[in-house]
């Protein structure tokens, strides 16, 4: 018995720790699960969540819908209610007999217009008010200028014709250009047109408000057709509201 004894006691010893033990394990707080988000898992946070990142003011919640009718810039426009809200024009304008007015297919673009005759074929063409393009007015004529070559190798800016007048106040610098036209179509994707017989009607209004431009780029016997709408629509320009 004197030796059996503390074997027993220890055996009595080790099922209490072990009591012990699984009691504090099973006590053990179990961390709840976080609750997924109505739709998904993106969108709000849990409450009290901080902020992610430094959003500017006025900015969607981060992971929330982009904003309907999101659209695609250059080449051809989207159609009617296809662009993304486009900031204010400083100025008002007539649109010509005939045109009709579009919302721009992206920020940059304030409005446009498809020149009849030209939708749906292999080579629609519009007539697009511009804003936000950087540079002043004789740096944007030269640029566009130098998209055209000419079939005699001479420098397209002696075949430009440039003028400028003064439009309810404000300043308007209008550009005439044909050649072949090598801009890309779409910035950044090294792709050229490269046409021959084409044409470039242009402008650049300025006023205390800001500074527009227009743009109307295509072949040449479509330009010729349409410049009398084209100046049509400068000539209507004026302060915004009036």
């Amino acid at each position: 018995m004197t030796l059996r004894t503390p074997l027993f006691t220890i055996s009595l010893t080790a099922l209490a720790l072990g009591v012990l033990l699984l009691t504090g394990c099973a006590e053990e707080p179990i961390p709840a699960p976080v609750p997924t988000p109505p739709g998904g898992g993106a969108g709000t946070l849990p409450a009290g969540h901080p902020p992610v990142g430094n959003l500017p003011a006025g900015h969607p919640p981060a992971g929330g819908a982009m904003g309907a009718g999101m659209g695609v810039g250059m080449g051809g426009g989207m159609g009617a209610g296809a662009g993304a809200a486009a900031p204010a024009a400083p100025f008002s304008w007539d649109v010509p007999e005939g045109w009709t007015q579009l919302r721009g297919a992206n920020s940059m673009r304030l409005a446009q217009f498809p020149i009849p005759g030209t939708e749906g074929t292999k080579t629609p063409v519009e007539c697009v008010v511009f804003g936000g393009i950087v540079g002043g007015t004789d740096a944007n004529i030269a640029r566009w200028i130098g998209q055209f070559k000419q079939a005699d190798g001479s420098n397209s800016k002696d075949a430009a014709k440039v003028t400028k007048s003064e439009v309810s106040g404000l300043q308007v610098t209008r550009l005439h250009v044909t050649g072949t036209f090598g801009a890309q179509m779409v910035p950044g994707k090294g792709e050229a047109l490269n046409a021959a017989k084409w044409g470039m009607l242009g402008a650049v209004i300025e006023g205390d408000a800001g500074t527009i431009f227009l743009k109307l780029v295509g072949p040449a016997d479509v330009l010729d057709g349409a410049a009398a709408s084209f100046d049509a629509l400068l000539n209507s320009m004026r302060p915004a509201g009036n």
